[in-house]
């Protein structure tokens, strides 16, 4: 699209050279209504081109510096509505992360079909999408489906997402 007509819409790589922000920002900012004229259109987000350059001359707010989690939460807008996500050790071997409404119910359904004993190690907040980012930053240690090789990075992070939650 060349001309600049009132309507005229540009898609996100567009709309990341016009802002200077990543791909990923101009998405994610989207998501969470911050720019102006986004609308998501099938599955693809498009922009008011002139709404998107009027409010980089207004001087656009810069994304906030949040631990990944935080951001993955706030990208689909609706953190702490919804299910847990668990982690749930299987022996000294395997790690289940997994998301429940109810964790403990969810530890008694795994444990009928798992012959070792198994423990939670803890929960936060979050849904399938924070779950899904998560497994995505463990694909190496992924065993299968929702079980990782207990490590010390993967213990690591569950630590640190409990506290960080904990100090919220």
């Amino acid at each position: 699209m060349t001309s600049n007509s009132p309507g005229e819409r540009v898609q996100s790589p567009e709309a990341a050279a016009i802002t200077g922000l990543s791909l990923w920002q101009v998405q994610h900012m989207a998501v969470r209504g911050e720019i102006p004229g986004a609308a998501k259109l099938g599955c693809r987000w498009t922009f008011n081109i002139r709404r998107l350059k009027r409010w980089k001359k207004q001087g656009m707010p810069r994304p906030e510096k949040l631990p990944w989690i935080e951001r993955v939460r706030r990208q689909v807008g609706h953190a702490g509505q919804y299910p847990r996500i668990y982690f749930v050790a299987a022996g000294k071997r395997a790690v289940k992360i997994g998301t429940a409404r109810n964790v403990k119910s969810r530890l008694a359904a795994l444990q009928t079909a798992n012959h070792e004993p198994l423990r939670v190690l803890g929960s936060i907040r979050g849904d399938r999408y924070v779950e899904r980012a998560i497994h995505r930053k463990f694909a190496k240690l992924r065993i299968r489906g929702e079980w990782f090789r207990a490590r010390k990075r993967l213990f690591a992070f569950i630590e640190e997402a409990i506290a960080y939650e904990a100090g919220r």
